[in-house]
């Protein structure tokens, strides 16, 4: 197989900078080789030439694929040599220099699994060729030998006479058989191996068992040789492919299409619908008028987002649409229909809409585009057809009668199961069981078939023989592992023995790894996921064993629904190894991406699923790395649901890069840049320059909205600009102030007005409030707070009376009337009131401390004040600010050590209040230790807590060690 490497040269210094479309090049050339016993690749440029982006992924892909890889471009000859692969590089007949000029010939043994290289170079000295010779790799006369065991020819079973290279096994690190490949991998009849028609590998060879019929080997029961049995198979019927029992549905169905473009085929999960739909697919080939053009299929596997543009971009290869962003045609933002006309040379195509049912609800398509558009591409483009494949009958009049035929797909019939398993495993021809008519009819009706016209689950079939092929059984002797069971708990114990005793443990993993893909496990991928449970080839045995199964190019590789079902059973969801899977994963789908900002379709459903992956894998911070011009679909809506999440909890470092994405996904929507202004001032502080750049556009996209404003005023107190907020409140036009200008904001209004000096014209603002009854707890808070800075207590008081009436008093209130009380000197009402508060169960911390205070400080009664702290410990609403007052008492009752301790908990706990910090420096530097003081206000300092007190200590404390140095 030749690799065109050369197609993206023309620049100089190109090495890491070339592309060569590697993925598709070997996808294509690799299954051109299928039959071959030996499969060698060559290509011009080393692979450390391409661009990082295939690199890594490449590499793996070339060994698995083929056996040697021969390149040159360097003109340096060399072999490498791995457990499976080996790579030659040639020097150049015409070098530049003696030392580039050379190359080399292969001589392969594979009787014996050995070889040979012999490295030949020119010799400017004599003009003529002799030995290239390598120290401790070539003998004498350049002869480099090799020992690739693993190309010694064996017999395989099952495969009489046939001999063929052995791949290494993992496991066992012995050569075991490869295994033949044949054009399909259905396995037998009718197995649904994915949504649209999939194809798989078969699996290795295990030893006979039961009623196999290996080779020639004659069956049980007295029936015919196998080989005459497989004499009387069509050699291009759907039997050859494995789908038996389906002759006269197919020929149906496509003779249907020929009559209505649009087919409608549904039944239960793992029925056969996908291998029905791609048999019609070659069926139409025969019945088209004229016998020309084959059809071609183009498969896409439907979500909830179904719209016209996905399915034209999807088309636009055979529609001859090379648009950098094909999108349906349009007019004014309206499908266009006659635009479709104009890709009338397109070739026959057979559009397989498959899961079909995520785009529908009990009325039809939820995008109504979506049936706009399939009805005038079929009849804008004859020579098109649509089949729209779903696990649930379609609502009526899905289209309208003339245009569409509704098929319900059904189980099989005892024939069809006997046909099945004497012939299971298409690509072991030779391979499987011959089943009387009572073991087929068991199976049957085990199966499936005992419901009154439903018949044998072709799934549960292809269960049944996988299980029995690697566990060396005959199906009837797995049967009997599970007596009593019908088809879906029968199912469930075939795949839970599949999964407990024919995987081994890393298998198991890769297949909870693809349980959690949402669309296709792109080839890609392959490589990272067996990485990830630490076997080389386990993704390839799980395409063995029919649980992974592949696209024709086998490019994407899906695992069916109902294995993923059961499998997610058996995943520990939001655990660590839940999250480093969804990693990898998100990894692999990231790599797709990374750089490219080109909107294509096949990058936005990388990107949108990179970013799902991201999300599970709560690796949020790397959201960053995807480009937002990629991103769309389901992503907004799993981007808001992982940020209320992550704001349940108070993850405000994770939800800030959650935030951030969806900003940029949704930048006119308000609530997310208010959302994420708030949170970046709870991160980086009040006032931060970002939050204000997320208020300023939250406001400018809903001026109306009280919250947008009042962020914006509470950010520009923080600022120390209040007068840009009240000129901001000034330009207000009379419609926004009516709707915006709540009570919250008018008390932050009134806050700036008293920043800039204004203090009676805010006292007013907040009276004018009171007097219109519009007042919320706050504004009769600082309207009391400014009286009782007047020492106008009774007015304070009055304030607080109004809003008692109001009803809008709160604990915090109260706790303010009993300040204002105590500030009157009537001391012993305002311990009253905070009794009584107390009394009634209040967990304000306030109450407790001002009580405290007011029994040390007033009654001289510290006994009674720590009496009071304890209550509210009990009562679990101490803060710090009580454990400050608690420390202080204990100093005061000679227990000093004791507050040092209780201060140094909540300091080390990483406490922001101040009060903490002063207090313990101040005992450090009364007892001495100033250095220990100035450390303890460091903390401060770096925990962003230091205020003009513990600045003014610190001074303090700094001018005193002077002083003593000075003296000294």
């Amino acid at each position: 197989a030749g690799l065109n490497s050369a197609w993206s040269c023309g620049r100089d210094k190109e090495k890491g900078k070339l592309w060569l479309g590697g993925q598709w090049q070997l996808n294509t050339l690799s299954g051109k080789l299928k039959d071959a016993d030996i499969k060698l690749a060559i290509g011009h440029h080393p692979l450390d030439w391409l661009v990082e982006q295939e690199t890594p992924n490449l590499n793996p892909r070339l060994e698995q694929a083929f056996h040697f890889f021969l390149h040159g471009h360097e003109h340096f000859s060399w072999v490498a040599e791995t457990p499976r692969h080996i790579r030659l590089a040639a020097g150049a007949c015409y070098g530049e220099r003696p030392s580039e000029s050379g190359y080399s010939f292969v001589r392969l043994d594979l009787e014996q699994g050995a070889g040979e290289v012999w490295l030949r170079r020119f010799d400017d000295m004599g003009s003529g060729w002799i030995p290239r010779v390598v120290s401790g790799k070539t003998n004498n006369d350049g002869l480099w030998p090799l020992e690739p065991d693993w190309l010694k020819a064996q017999e395989e079973p099952g495969f009489s006479g046939s001999r063929r290279p052995a791949i290494p096994s993992e496991e066992s690190g012995k050569a075991v058989p490869d295994i033949e490949e044949g054009p399909s991998g259905h396995p037998g009849s009718a197995f649904p191996t994915s949504g649209n028609g999939r194809t798989g590998y078969p699996e290795t060879a295990v030893p006979d068992a039961g009623n196999r019929t290996d080779g020639d080997r004659a069956p049980s029961g007295g029936a015919a040789p196998e080989a005459d049995k497989l004499s009387r198979l069509p050699e291009d019927g759907p039997e050859s492919r494995g789908i038996f029992g389906r002759g006269r549905e197919i020929e149906k169905l496509a003779g249907r299409l020929q009559k209505k473009p649009i087919l409608l085929v549904h039944g239960m999960a793992g029925i056969g619908k996908s291998c029905l739909i791609e048999e019609v697919h070659r069926a139409l080939a025969h019945t088209r008028p004229g016998e020309g053009e084959e059809y071609k299929l183009v498969s896409l596997r439907v979500t909830v987002h179904l719209s016209a543009d996905e399915i034209f971009g999807q088309l636009a290869p055979v529609l001859k649409c090379f648009d950098d962003d094909p999108k349906a045609p349009r007019q004014l933002g309206r499908l266009d229909l006659s635009g479709l006309a104009k890709y009338r040379a397109a070739a026959p195509t057979l559009l397989h809409l498959y899961r079909a049912h995520n785009a529908l609800n009990a009325s039809g398509f939820i995008d109504v585009e979506v049936r706009t558009f399939l009805r005038a591409l079929v009849k804008q483009l004859p020579q098109f057809r649509v089949i729209l494949e779903s696990t649930r009958a379609a609502p009526e009049e899905l289209f309208p009668d003339g245009e569409y035929h509704v098929h319900r797909v059904r189980g099989l019939d005892v024939d069809a199961v006997q046909g099945y398993f004497r012939r299971p495993f298409v690509r072991r021809p030779r391979q499987g069981w011959e089943l009387t008519d009572a073991q087929a009819l068991e199976i049957y009706q085990r199966l499936g078939g005992s419901t009154k016209k439903e018949g044998a689950h072709p799934l549960g079939m292809m269960l049944l023989a996988v299980v029995a092929d690697g566990l060396a059984l005959d199906p009837t002797r797995v049967l009997q592992r599970h007596p009593g069971k019908l088809r879906k708990e029968l199912e469930e114990k075939l795949f839970d023995d599949l999964y407990q005793n024919v995987l081994t443990p890393p298998r198991q993993h890769l297949l909870r790894l693809a349980a959690l893909y949402r669309r296709e496990i792109p080839v890609g991928h392959e490589v990272e996921l067996d990485r990830r449970v630490g076997e080389s080839g386990a993704f390839q045995a799980l395409v063995q064993r029919f649980l992974l199964s592949s696209d024709e190019r086998e490019e994407r590789f899906e695992l069916h629904s109902l294995f993923a079902e059961l499998t997610l059973d058996r995943i520990v969801p939001d655990g660590f190894e839940y999250q480093l899977d969804h990693g990898v994963i998100a990894e692999a789908w990231l790599a797709t991406v990374r750089g490219i900002r080109t909107r294509r379709l096949p990058y936005i459903l990388a990107a949108n699923e990179a970013a799902f992956h991201l999300l599970e894998a709560e690796e949020f911070h790397r959201l960053r790395e995807l480009s937002v011009t990629l991103l769309g679909r389901d992503t907004p809506g799993m981007l808001e649901a992982w940020s209320d999440r992550l704001h349940g909890i108070g993850d405000r470092e994770n939800r800030r890069p959650v935030l951030e994405l969806l900003t940029k996904l949704l930048p006119d929507e308000p609530k997310y840049h208010r959302f994420l202004g708030e949170t970046i001032e709870k991160l980086d502080g009040r006032g931060a320059d970002e939050a204000l750049e997320h208020y300023r556009t939250a406001r400018e996209l809903l001026p109306t909205y009280p919250q947008y404003l009042a962020n914006l005023g509470r950010c520009y107190l923080a600022r120390r600009e209040p007068d840009v907020f009240v000129r901001l409140v000034a330009d207000l036009s009379e419609f926004e102030r009516q709707r915006a200008m709540n009570p919250y904001v008018h008390n932050i209004h009134a806050k700036c007005l008293e920043r800039m000096g204004k203090s009676d014209e805010a006292s007013r603002n907040r009276q004018e409030q009171i007097r219109q009854g519009r007042a919320t707890a706050p504004i009769y808070n600082d309207e009391a707070d400014y009286l009782k800075k007047q020492q106008r207590y009774n007015d304070a008081l009055l304030v607080l009376d109004k809003a008692e009436q109001a009803g809008v008093m709160n604990d915090h209130l109260w706790a303010v009337k009993a300040g204002i009380l105590q500030a009157d000197n009537q001391g012993e009402a305002a311990s009253q009131l905070r009794k009584a508060r107390m009394a009634a169960g209040s967990r304000h911390a306030a109450f407790y401390n001002d009580e405290a205070l007011y029994q040390k400080e007033e009654r001289n009664d510290p006994n009674a004040a720590l009496a009071v702290l304890e209550q509210a410990e009990e009562n679990r609403c101490a803060d710090d600010f009580s454990l400050s007052i608690k420390a202080r008492l204990l100093k005061d009752m000679g227990r000093g050590e004791e507050g040092s301790k209780l201060r140094w908990a909540r300091i080390d706990a990483g406490t922001r209040n101040p009060a903490l910090y002063n207090d313990e420096a101040v005992w450090l530097r009364d007892r001495g230790d100033v250095e220990a003081a100035l450390a303890v206000l460091a903390r401060a300092e770096k925990n962003g807590c230091a205020n003009e007190h513990i600045r003014t200590l610190r001074c303090n404390i700094e001018q005193r060690i002077a002083k003593s140095q000075r003296t000294d």
